[in-house]
């Protein structure tokens, strides 16, 4: 059966459009059992994910895509949500939920969404509020004592008015097993999503729909499987590193309990959290122009620990207690048919603020035993970066459709785009052993970066330490 989607941002049906897509609707999720945005390479021929060590998710569709950890990282495949952006991929995790269909559009989609769809585009249409009462529930339960409840409430609410709540929320014991403290288990389950929407129709001209997203992410972070360890230094690995065992099966896996730089027992347990609301009005000028304005909030608390590793040693803990994403997004754009002719023009702002501070603990690496102190918390290595972005995004955009005939379309489409990006960066040196050890790289020569100092070792001044990188 044909789909009404809206891949080109009107209206139509997925047989017309003019590029490869991907489309499923609620029932199709459903019953392949997709309900995440990970689940989506199960769905889409060519879509891959990749996680870093940065509790950031790379995709990559038909090929193209762009890997790198930072929080502030843009996308080539960029994540919709009723075509309001989620521009960063960390703010996706836990967006799929309570949907009408899911939209995947394969290959360059810059003239329409932006710079960062160079790849594709994943827009989730959500579920919208129905003209008459309904409700609904789904309970299922699954290995690792897995238990999924969601529901939700649709209806009227006075004359013109609709509106809809949905609710979902999981959670699961751990699964990966410690190799080294038996009945030890990671990767737990904490997750709650939230959705209301309210719809206003007074006449057939006007319409505008408020919805609001609330999602938080209590999970744990599973640990990283050890393959082999290659110390530059194997004179000074700590004990046990070059014999520890090889993970050879799916499940095992092992992990630092403690801090080394506090002592402190680990929790790998996240805690992060997205708001997201959305407005969109359409006015339908005459029988020919619909003015549209869509306007975005997004807002991401994000915390989380992580051992990729894979091994009880800290070799490269992972911590991040204040990471922060605020993204505002407004859109005005005119679209119409008229006779053969199908066009749209419009133009949007967008306003991103990024910050983040994950620290990195690696006590055990080679590499610190080069200064061994008396007390052995001395020297302790741990890296904090510290990053502060700003972008500010400005375009305009065009499209234009000719039906030549009932098979043969030509089109056209054009996008002019501003982007003002601004950061500072630097890791802040947390111990003397550390100020030391980069010292080290520079000869001892003054000035000595020291406990305390934000810095970077500037290639451009012979490895000279300044106190911010600002661009």
């Amino acid at each position: 059966d044909e789909i009404v989607v809206t891949a080109l941002k009107r209206e139509q049906n997925d047989s017309s459009v003019s590029m490869p897509i991907t489309v499923a609707t609620a029932d199709t999720l459903q019953l392949r059992g997709i309900d995440a945005v990970a689940d989506l390479p199960r769905l889409v021929p060519g879509l891959t994910l990749q996680e870093s060590n940065f509790a950031s998710t790379s995709f990559t569709l038909r090929g193209v895509g762009f890997f790198n950890s930072d929080l502030s990282t843009p996308p080539a495949v960029t994540v919709y949500v009723d075509e309001a952006p989620l521009p960063y991929p960390a703010m996706t995790r836990l967006a799929a939920f309570d949907l009408a269909r899911v939209e995947v559009l394969k290959g360059p989609q810059g003239t329409l969404f932006g710079q960062n769809a160079t790849g594709g585009a994943v827009n989730y249409i959500a579920a919208g509020p129905s003209s008459r009462l309904e409700a609904g529930s789904d309970i299922s339960f699954a290995r690792f004592d897995r238990l999924q409840i969601g529901g939700f409430v649709s209806g009227p609410i006075a004359q013109g008015v609709t509106a809809r709540v949905a609710v979902q929320g999981r959670r699961g014991d751990g699964w990966q097993k410690s190799i080294t403290r038996p009945g030890d288990r990671l990767g737990r389950i904490n997750e709650l999503q939230l959705r209301a929407t309210l719809d206003w129709n007074p006449d057939d001209r006007f319409s505008t729909r408020l919805s609001l997203t609330v999602t938080h992410d209590g999970s744990e972070r599973p640990a990283g499987q050890f393959v082999a360890a290659v110390p530059p230094r194997p004179a000074l690995a700590v004990p046990g590193l070059l014999t520890f065992p090889v993970i050879k099966t799916p499940r095992s896996a092992d992990w630092s309990v403690f801090r080394a730089d506090t002592g402190e027992r680990i929790s790998y347990a996240s805690d992060t959290t997205l708001v997201h609301a959305r407005w969109r009005t359409d006015y339908r000028i005459s029988d020919t122009a619909t003015l549209t304005s869509l306007t975005s909030y997004a807002h991401l608390d994000l915390a989380y620990a992580q051992d990729p590793n894979g091994t009880p040693f800290s070799l490269n803990e992972v911590i991040d207690d204040d990471g922060r994403i605020r993204s505002f997004f407004q859109e005005f754009r005119l679209s119409g048919t008229k006779g053969r002719v199908n066009w749209i023009a419009g133009v949007n702002y967008a306003d991103d603020r990024i910050s983040d501070q994950p620290r990195q603990i690696f006590r055990d690496v080679d590499a610190s035993h080069l200064f061994e102190p008396v007390d052995p918390l001395a020297y302790v290595d741990a890296n904090q970066l510290r990053n502060r972005t700003r972008v500010r995004t400005y375009a305009a955009f065009g499209r234009l459709e000719y039906a030549i005939s009932d098979r043969i379309m030509v089109e056209g489409a054009l996008r002019y785009n501003i982007d003002r990006r601004h950061f500072d960066s630097c890791a802040l040196a947390v111990t003397d052993h550390f100020a030391r050890f980069w010292n080290l790289f520079r000869g001892n020569r003054e000035p000595l970066t020291r406990p305390g100092d934000c810095y970077v070792l500037d290639p451009a001044r012979d490895l000279q330490p300044v106190d911010n990188v600002h661009n």
